[in-house]
Parts: structure tokens; sequence; C-alpha cells
């Protein structure tokens, strides 16, 4: 059971400098989001205590970064040490200790990857590591035979490579069909989006749990706003508009023949 008061919470990249996607927050924009938090009440917990089924905080929060940038070791992780929070990072694993070239920037710089030694170390200091597949590939647009590799093979080689349990995948793109969800179970407790596809589902189901994007763009008001993100319509306006922007991504691969 997901308790009703559980925050999921996503970022991307920790840098100075913006993208295009704006999916690049501020390191001091950051840093203010840990401690908004902290005033709030908030907990940080993983998806490994959900899945133990033990008391949770009061007011329990999941940290998720998706993509394993390296942004994520040099910033984010030592501000989370700092104030004894923890996170789950989403890790493409075909690209880990490499650049992001399954994005199209459209001119825009290239971000590293962590290794797999940074991985491990993160693993050691008890932070969730999960699977963002292999190669960050639009997933409902493969076969079944070719999401089996994707779901499943990158389980085990993060397994293999932290040596801790990976129980949680995050659909890259934030998109996902029944074919998907039907899949992960074979390999995943629980499984995280961006933004609700076109058909119903059940809002308890733990293969395709809600997650807010925190954007560049977003204020100190507008983050403590998105903390109770289903009181504000417009707000969920807004955001799904700016989610539309991985469908560039999404056809400019596809367009050059790579899924």
């Amino acid at each position: 059971m997901i308790p009703s008061n559980l925050l999921i919470i996503n970022y991307h990249k920790i840098e100075k400098k913006s993208d295009i996607g704006l999916t690049a927050r501020h390191p001091e924009a950051f840093k203010r989001d840990l401690d908004t938090l902290v005033q709030e009440g908030y907990t940080t917990i993983n998806f490994h205590h959900l899945k133990a089924q033990g008391k949770l905080p009061a007011k329990p929060v999941i940290i998720t970064f998706d993509d394993g940038y390296l942004s994520f070791y040099d910033v984010a992780f030592k501000e989370l040490l700092k104030r004894n929070m923890t996170a789950v990072v989403y890790v493409p694993v075909n690209y880990i200790g490499k650049s992001n070239d399954w994005d199209v920037q459209l001119g825009y710089k290239k971000y590293a990857h962590m290794t797999a030694q940074q991985l491990q170390e993160i693993a050691e200091q008890n932070f969730e590591i999960g699977s963002h597949t292999l190669n960050h590939k639009y997933l409902n647009g493969l076969s079944d035979s070719e999401l089996e590799k994707e779901l499943g093979e990158s389980k085990r080689m993060l397994e293999e490579q932290t040596a801790a349990s990976v129980i949680s995948v995050s659909y890259p793109f934030g998109k996902y069909n029944k074919n998907v969800l039907k899949l992960s179970q074979k390999y995943y407790d629980f499984g995280v989006q961006l933004m609700p596809p076109f058909f119903r589902d059940s809002p308890d189901n733990k293969l395709c749990l809600q997650r807010i994007n925190i954007y560049r763009t977003d204020s100190a008001a507008t983050l403590k706003k998105k903390l109770s993100y289903s009181n504000y319509k417009l707000l969920i306006i807004k955001n799904r508009l700016i989610q539309q922007g991985a469908w560039a991504t999404i056809l400019l691969k596809k367009m050059r023949g790579n899924k």
C-alpha cells in the first residue's frame, strides 16, 4: 500500500548552466530546495523503505534523479549527505561513464554520466540505485523481446556492479503503456513516471507512481506549491506542457533510425 501522503519529486541535472529542456537545476536553488523540505517537516526515504513495510515518517518524501548524471555525484550527493538525506538515482546502464549521447541537445553541450565506481560509492552510502533501462529508449515502441532486455538486463547489470538490490525502474521520458507495466512487474516492485498516459490506471499502482519534476524555472514559492501539487490545477497543466518537450528527443531519434 502506497501512503496517501507520499511525495515523490524528481531532478535530472544539478548544473550552473541551463539546458534546453529546463531540467538543469542550479546548485544554489537545489540547496534551497533541500532546506525547504527540511523546514516543511519532510523526511527522505527510498523504495526499500516502502518494500520493508515498516513505520514511515509522518511526511515521507522520495527524491529521485533521472539519468545518473555526474552532477549528482559532484553536487547533489554531498548536499544530501550533509543533511542526512537519501535519494534514488536512476541509471541508463549502457551510458555509465559516458556522455548523454541518447539525448538530443540541439547544439547544447553534452553531459557526463557517473562511473561504475561512483555508483558503487553511492550505493555504499545506502542511496538506492534504480534502473533507467539499458539505452534510454522510448519503451512504448519496442517489441516484447527488446523490452525484456531493456528491463531485465539493466537490473542484472546494476545489481552486479553495485552489489545492491535493484527494485525500482524509471521509464525513459516518463512514458509507458500497459505492456511496459506488465513486463516491468516481472523485474521490479516499483516503477515511476512523470506524466500519466492516455489510459486510466489506479493511482495506487506501484508500477506507475506519479512524480513531480523540479525545473530550472521553479522559484522557492513554486516549489512550495508543488509540495501540494494536486491543489494547483494550472501548475499541473503547465508542467504537463513542459514535459511534452520530451517528444522532441523521441521523434528526432526515430528519424535518425535510433529507437
